[in-house]
This record gives structure tokens, C-alpha cells and sequence, in this order.
């Protein structure tokens, strides 16, 4: 009888997020995905044909929980300012979570273009939403290009942060929540 694993999903995206943060993505294999979620190697190819469909749904996967998170904080009823910071806060802690993985597997373009695009574009919907309701609020309107460009910054800004003051994290996410104030 096959042994039953209980949250293999989850056991095999911790062991991949783990493992390109530690070791890059061009250095880890199958067998080391395998051996890091504590399952056969026969099985992780039930679930994934090969390391690049692996890699590419685990942070596809890991994108779309951001989203959700992302919309439940813009549907709390809490003020425009208030989602905004909680926005923020939430953004930058699963850009933490992911520990690197979305930009190493960047360098290897292997970002399942049209669905991370997709997404991205879904995060940067909510992130205008907010604009929006922050500007109705203050009767101030920021230039329709110039408002995806604060998302961007934004984006840029949070990776270069995690990047190079990683232990921070309350000086990082009030710095931005500073810029985006500034900006807006």
C-alpha cells in the first residue's frame, strides 16, 4: 500500500523556497527537492515533470496566496491610509517569505511569463484601487502614468531593501511607507 503523505504540496514548496535561497536555482536538482520535502523521487515526478515546472508553480502558487492576502486587506473596512499600510506591510512580508526565489529564477527566466504577468498585473489592479480611494479620500489626483510607476518603485524598492538591509525589516517598511506617503 503507498505510503499517505500528509501536505506534500506544502513540504515540497518549503523545500524548493529553501533551496534556491540557500543554493540557486542552477545547483539544486530533483533528487535534492526530493530529499528536502522527505519523499521519493518517483513521487516529486508524479507531481512536477521536471525542475522548471516545479520551480515556475511554486512561485506562480506563491504569487497568487500574495494576492489573496493583498485583497483581504483591501476589502477590510479600515480607512484608505490604514489599507494602505496594512498593503504595504503585506507586501513586503511575502516578498520576505519567498526569500530571493522570485528574483533568482528571474535571472533564468523562468517565470511562467503569461500567468506572472497576469498576476502581477492583478496586484498592481489592487495596489491602483487603493491610489484611487486614498485620492478620493484627499481630494489630491496623481498623473494615471506617474501612479504605475509608484507601484513599480514601490516593487523595486521593497526587493532592493530586503536585499541589502535584511535584518530592518521595521526600518524597510516604514522608509516605504514614507516614499509612498511622499508620493501619493
Amino acid at each position: 500500500m503507498p505510503k499517505i503523505i500528509e501536505n506534500v504540496e506544502e513540504k515540497i514548496f518549503d523545500s524548493v523556497v529553501q533551496l534556491i535561497s540557500q543554493h540557486g536555482y542552477s545547483a539544486i536538482s530533483m533528487r535534492m527537492i526530493a530529499k528536502e520535502s522527505g519523499i521519493a523521487v518517483g513521487t516529486l515526478y508524479n507531481y512536477y515533470a521536471d525542475k522548471e515546472k516545479l520551480t515556475t508553480t511554486v512561485i506562480l502558487q506563491s504569487w497568487l496566496e500574495t494576492l489573496e492576502c493583498l485583497e483581504e486587506v483591501f476589502e477590510k473596512k479600515i480607512s484608505p491610509d490604514e489599507k494602505l499600510e496594512r498593503f504595504l506591510e503585506t507586501l513586503y512580508h511575502e516578498i520576505v517569505r519567498r526569500k530571493g526565489v522570485g528574483k533568482e529564477l528571474m535571472k533564468h527566466s523562468l517565470y511562467g511569463k503569461e500567468k506572472m504577468q497576469e498576476i502581477k498585473g492583478k496586484v498592481k489592479a489592487c495596489f491602483m484601487r487603493l491610489i484611487h480611494e486614498i485620492q478620493a479620500q484627499s481630494n489630491q489626483s496623481l498623473c494615471p502614468k506617474y501612479q504605475e510607476r509608484v507601484f513599480g518603485t514601490i516593487m523595486l524598492s521593497m526587493v532592493n531593501l530586503i536585499t541589502e538591509f535584511e535584518s530592518e525589516e521595521e526600518v524597510n517598511i516604514a522608509y516605504i511607507k514614507d516614499i509612498v506617503r511622499k508620493l501619493l
